[in-house]
């Protein structure tokens, strides 16, 4: 959340927003993804527990909703900032998850598997070498969230494309994970839900390229 604000901050003073509506909205937004994450959780082990993907569509939902509310219909660089600074903030989280083992990658004997911390709920330490999921997530979705901050010219264009190339990234990830008893057609629960949040974007995406194409 630290990550989140932070950036959010820093982005919001660069491109002139009204600072405390993106805190607002940031505030919602960050509220939106606990609830969603943690009704997840609560559906799929009997507990609130934070599910990530939940935290994804539940944040992601309260942002799109109050974005026009707050900054109107022509500020759409403010899903820049707030996008941008979610995915900062999920990406932070990863690497908390390495260190406290908690969402590990399935077991290899490739050159680039580690031997997993234990969770903080059990001892002894893991004896064999998984693959490294949090960083197969961490390190592409970095790359291309620069990649489009560089690339993207209008407003609008880096939240969506943020937002795709997270999914992207966690929907391949996802084959490098731990089995799971949420299983369906050879894929993980995660990566359906990706799937379904793909095609939410890209509905999404089509509104905010339509108005931006009139845009110098």
């Amino acid at each position: 959340m630290l990550i989140a604000l932070g950036t959010t901050l820093v982005l919001g003073r660069s491109r002139d927003l009204n600072l405390p509506n993106l805190m607002t909205t940031l505030a919602l937004t960050l509220g939106g993804a606990v609830a969603g994450g943690a009704g997840l959780g609560f559906l799929l082990h009997g507990e609130f527990g934070v599910a990530s993907m939940g935290a994804v569509f539940g944040g992601g939902a309260l942002a799109i909703a109050t974005v026009p509310f707050f900054f109107g219909d022509d500020r759409r660089d403010a899903y820049d900032v707030l996008i941008s600074a979610c995915v900062l903030g999920l990406l932070t989280a990863r690497v908390g998850c390495h260190f406290n083992g908690c969402d590990i990658g399935g077991q290899t004997d490739f050159f680039w598997g580690v031997v997993p911390h234990a969770p903080y709920h059990t001892s002894p330490a893991y004896e064999f070498k998984v693959h490294p999921f949090p960083w197969l997530i961490i390190v592409p979705a970095a790359l291309a969230f620069v990649g489009v901050w560089l690339r993207a010219r209008k407003p609008g264009h880096v939240a969506v494309g943020v937002a795709l190339g997270y999914l992207v990234v966690r929907f391949f990830a996802e084959f490098f994970r731990a089995p799971s008893r949420w299983e369906t057609a050879g894929l993980h629960l995660n990566q359906w839900l990706v799937l379904l949040a793909m095609v939410c974007v890209v509905f999404w995406a089509r509104s905010i390229l339509r108005r931006t194409e009139s845009q110098p």
